[in-house]
């Protein structure tokens, strides 16, 4: 698949035209039916396979998912994001069904959402980031409305937001991916103008950003997804085949158009169209690569600290992962969750 089609699944009509090739990374793996993903929200909407997959602390090489999350009774709809709380509930952003749907920790087989966030009052559309906080708070980048719409931590069904983020002086712009750290600071991934937004703590209505970071330095041309490090470091990631295609990383008080600390992007790399990013408390970094049309897809794994042209110290792809992923989280046991399409 075309990086174009990936463009097209996750609803980004309006940047196309900077990035001809960018694969499908609709929410999650997309493979059968991609072409059906230009037709997304309309009637002739297919419905592929969609799947979590969960994969075994340490897991390297082609090894099989310890669980899987797939079929009709899951509610899963083009998921585009996988957030775990502190007890292990499972939190996934449908984008084609304007949903976020929950799932108990251990939730396998075609097994149905604890609940399901969706209706006219929820605020959500096409949903493509989710994050949740340490009091179990849910944060959704919405890339339709710009906006984001926050969450009670037992919100269900036509639940409104608590607050929502939202008007002109948020500077959001398709939102695409969002993350939060320790201390509630909100990061948000902004495709349209090339932005990662920071907002403060409880941050509601048409609120300014405390920190924007933007510019030719900055060289977010294609920014998809975000992850905070413990230390504060901002790692996004970068989907530009005419630019950088990888991991950019800055520093923990990052603003304006500043350079990156680090660039993971290059050959070497093995990254072909990077769609998620989590860090593991340890230490190394965690990248779901969508795949292309002659390559299925992986997860790439780097040294703390990698930096340049850096191999991975190994990946995880292969038959039996059933990887086609678009985002990926890790959780407190290290385990890692990834949504994924057309398995």
């Amino acid at each position: 698949m075309s990086r174009t089609g990936l463009m097209r699944a996750a609803g980004l009509s309006g940047v196309m035209r900077s990035f001809r090739s960018l694969i499908v990374f609709a929410p999650l793996g997309l493979s059968a039916g991609c072409a059906g993903l230009d037709t997304v929200g309309s009637a002739a909407e297919p419905t592929p396979a969609t799947s979590v997959t969960v994969y075994a602390t340490g897991a390297i090489g082609d090894a099989a998912p310890i669980r899987t999350i797939l079929g009709p009774r899951t509610g899963l709809r083009f998921p585009s994001a996988i957030a775990v709380d502190a007890r292990g509930k499972q939190y996934v952003a449908n984008r084609a069904g304007n949903s976020v749907t929950v799932y108990s920790s251990n939730a396998r087989g075609d097994a149905a959402p604890l609940r399901t966030i969706v209706g006219s009052r929820t605020g959500l559309n096409l949903p493509t980031g989710l994050a949740v906080d340490a009091q179990g708070d849910v944060y959704v980048a919405n890339r339709s409305g710009n906006m984001i719409t926050v969450y009670a931590p037992t919100a269900n069904g036509n639940a409104k937001p608590i607050r929502t983020v939202e008007g002109s002086m948020t500077d959001l712009n398709e939102p695409t991916s969002i993350a939060v750290d320790a201390e509630q600071t909100i990061y948000v991934t902004n495709l349209a103008n090339h932005s990662v937004t920071l907002f403060a703590r409880g941050a509601s209505g048409n609120v300014a950003p405390v920190r924007v970071i933007r510019g030719k330095r900055a060289r977010l041309t294609a920014a998809f997804a975000i992850t905070v490090d413990r230390a504060g470091a901002i790692y996004v990631v970068n989907s530009d085949e005419k630019d950088i295609s990888g991991v950019i990383v800055f520093a923990p008080r990052a603003s304006g158009d500043v350079a990156p600390i680090r660039v993971i992007a290059g050959s070497a790399t093995k990254l072909e169209t990077p769609s998620g990013v989590a860090v593991d408390p340890r230490g190394p970094i965690f990248v779901s690569d969508h795949g292309g049309s002659s390559s299925a897809g992986a997860i790439r794994v780097y040294a703390k600290g990698a930096n340049g042209n850096s191999a991975p110290l190994y990946s995880i792809a292969g038959s039996a992962t059933r990887l086609r992923p678009y985002g990926l989280t890790i959780d407190r046991t290290r385990e890692i969750y990834v949504v994924n399409q057309a398995n």
